[in-house]
């Protein structure tokens, strides 16, 4: 079995058989993910993560930061015309 996933628009899954004679195609559209999450070092774009759990996204952010240097992060709803859910700022110990 083969499972090919699109992770631009729009959000489609493909699964197909190996076998021939019996070859299968099915596509099944998936709704976006509501969250978008992002981590920033010194005010430029680290990492970008999106997901449908806004805590799960949150502690991504938080371990992802680590305790050394300048980051911040927030999550936005993207179904809520980009809302802020949550943020986070850190600043290195002098």
């Amino acid at each position: 079995m083969q499972i090919n996933l699109s992770l631009y628009e729009p959000h489609t899954l493909t699964l197909s058989t190996g076998n021939k004679a019996n070859k299968m195609n099915e596509t099944v559209e998936q709704a976006p993910q509501r969250f978008e999450a992002c981590i920033f070092f010194d005010g430029k774009l680290l990492e970008q993560r999106r997901g449908n759990d806004a805590q799960e996204l949150e502690v991504w952010m938080l371990s992802a930061a680590g305790d050394s240097g300048n980051f911040s992060g927030n999550i936005v709803d993207r179904q809520n015309n980009g809302k802020l859910v949550k943020a986070f700022r850190r600043t290195a110990p002098d």
